[in-house]
């Protein structure tokens, strides 16, 4: 049906987001393109397991989507020198260049995904449903901006936007929200449903050392 099919793309699109972003950041350390061994060839792949599952929802999306999407690949291509338009060589990005785009990119596919989240959401406002989607988005996001802020150069780190780290503030101070409008939301469930959402609320080893 019509949620599951956009579950499952949401959940593409976020390890997308995770892989390209750490593509694009590793480009001020020597990145290989996509399509040969590395993180290139790990973009190239979940790019296609995205493509397989959009192609499957299309006709519930709308172009939109899809032309957010490519435009998404074509700056991440773009910057990492990788774009089949390109006519050239592309110039390497300064650092504050690299920090900004890396930025741009990680929060573009955000975008892409809130909005793909309150089309999946809208039918099931009244369960838990939409607070636990939303709760492993915020981990989601906060993953892949780690792993890419792992492979940026010191000099790019330091470059970084101040609304970036701000961004990395707010998903935690809504992953909090989350988490306590979902015990009060199940103080009172089955005790299996409490489980399922006891096991949500556990936030990866990477989150919790931050």
């Amino acid at each position: 049906g019509r949620f599951n099919e956009l579950v499952k793309l949401i959940h593409r699109v976020q390890r997308e987001r995770g892989a390209t972003t750490a593509w694009l950041a590793s480009r001020g350390l020597g990145s290989v393109m996509p399509g040969s061994c590395g993180a290139g060839s790990l973009v190239v792949d979940l790019r296609r397991r995205t493509d397989s599952v959009a192609l499957i929802a299309a006709t519930r999306l709308g172009a939109d989507t899809g032309g957010m999407l490519r435009k998404l690949r074509d700056q991440a291509d773009s910057s990492c020198g990788a774009s089949p338009r390109a006519t050239a060589q592309a110039p390497a990005l300064t650092p504050p260049e690299l920090a900004r785009t890396f930025y741009s990119v990680h929060n573009g596919y955000s975008r892409l995904i809130a909005s793909l989240l309150t089309r999946a959401l809208g039918d099931v406002e009244r369960s838990v449903l939409p607070a636990i989607a939303m709760l492993k988005e915020q981990s989601a996001q906060q993953r892949a901006f780690i792993s890419g802020v792992a492979f940026l150069p010191d000099e790019s780190l330091a470059a970084t936007p101040a609304r970036a780290i701000g961004m990395l503030l707010k998903t935690v101070e809504r992953q909090n929200e989350l988490r306590g409008s979902l015990r009060h939301k199940v103080a009172r469930m089955a005790p299996e449903v409490r489980r399922a959402v006891d096991e949500a609320l556990v936030l990866p080893d990477e989150i919790s050392r931050i």
